[in-house]
């Protein structure tokens, strides 16, 4: 039998907030406008960590900035290689047919997944900088154990 398991992402969750399909123009506008206000996820908290020293209490975060710092997990926590095809257009390689959802959807959101090593990952953010990430560990999906690590 051969079957096709694809899988499309249609709902993403925070503590703060959650977005639908019909609403991921306003997602991917506030994803673009973080993207261009800073540089890279976690801003905030580095800022913070720079005048105050370290945090010694859980900070009040902006919705904005948690979200932009959601989609660039879901760009970077992932085994997802892309592949440019013989036509110059960029596929995805991955043992999970679920990891290249969550990459589509961070690239239909403005953050995409450029380049991948096994030193490194190299994503373009929704205002087209690039962000250049160290893969520090890796856990990858084990079928034995039906999870990561």
């Amino acid at each position: 039998t051969l079957t096709q398991n694809s899988m499309e992402f249609k709902k993403i969750f925070s503590d703060q907030t959650y977005f639908e399909l019909e609403q991921l123009p306003e997602l991917k506008e506030m994803i673009e406008q973080e993207c261009e206000l800073r540089n890279g996820p976690m801003s905030d908290i580095e800022e913070k960590v720079k005048t105050s020293g370290p945090l010694r209490r859980p900070i009040r975060r902006e919705r904005a900035r948690i979200i932009r710092d959601m989609i660039s997990a879901l760009a970077l926590c992932h085994n997802v290689t892309p592949i440019e095809n013989e036509e110059g257009s960029r596929e995805y390689q991955a043992s999970s047919p679920d990891e290249i959802a969550l990459v589509k959807f961070a690239e239909k959101m403005g953050i995409s997944l450029k380049s991948r090593s096994h030193l490194e990952i190299v994503l373009q953010n929704a205002a087209g900088k690039e962000e250049n990430y160290e893969i520090v560990a890796n856990f990858p999906f084990s079928s034995e154990t039906k999870r990561m690590g």
